[in-house]
């Protein structure tokens, strides 16, 4: 059973959220998320789940954020060319089309943090 989160309006909680496809992803940047490839395409019917959206700080079946529409996604090419599931290759990434203005799990770089080229 699910199990209610203490206030899905704070961070961490708020970070993560809802797909229409029935998966659950994760916020870790301005616009960007985080989920498994099998969320985004069926490899029963070697197509891809149609408009997408996702809905941060799910929680009970309530919209605490409403929803917002994905721009597109990315999935391994590897996902997609085996016939079966594969957890090696199970990653999706995706864009939303604006951001949510939450704050997510993500890691800022800076030039210092780049090794040199």
């Amino acid at each position: 059973d699910p199990t209610l989160v203490p206030d899905s309006t704070i961070f961490p909680y708020h970070s993560v959220g809802h797909l229409t496809a029935g998966c659950t992803a994760t916020l870790v940047g301005p616009r960007i998320i985080i989920s498994a490839a099998h969320c985004f395409y069926n490899t029963l019917t070697d197509q891809y789940y149609q408009e997408q959206s996702f809905c941060p700080g799910t929680n009970n079946g309530h919209f605490t954020y409403g929803c917002f529409a994905l721009e597109r996604w990315e999935i391994t090419s590897e996902y997609v060319a085996h016939s079966s599931y594969s957890p090696d290759h199970d990653f999706a990434v995706a864009v939303l089309q604006q951001s949510p203005g939450l704050s997510f799990w993500g890691v800022k770089a800076t030039l210092q943090d780049t090794p040199d080229a």
